[in-house]
């Protein structure tokens, strides 16, 4: 669905938000929480400045779109929130 009048900004979001989409995706099985997955990210697509932030800020947008869920378990007696596809 194209939205015309959106703001600017939003395209640069909307590619994080497809490259954290992608990750999440692609390592759907591994049920991995967002510190996890920020050093994934850093390690797959080292080009781009990710920090737990960045991909706490777009898990938050794709799951207010409706495209992805959280759950949290603990690991190693920390809460850790895994995003998953839904």
């Amino acid at each position: 669905s194209a939205v015309t009048n959106r703001p600017r900004q939003r395209k640069v979001t909307d590619f994080v938000d497809m490259q954290v989409f992608t990750l999440i995706k692609h390592h759907a099985s591994e049920e991995l929480c967002i510190e996890d997955l920020a050093a994934l990210a850093l390690k797959e697509m080292p080009s781009f400045d990710w920090t737990d932030d960045k991909i706490r800020h777009s898990v938050n947008r794709l799951e207010k779109r409706g495209r992805l869920a959280s759950k949290y378990v603990i690991r190693s007696k920390r809460l850790c929130r895994v995003p998953y596809l839904i």
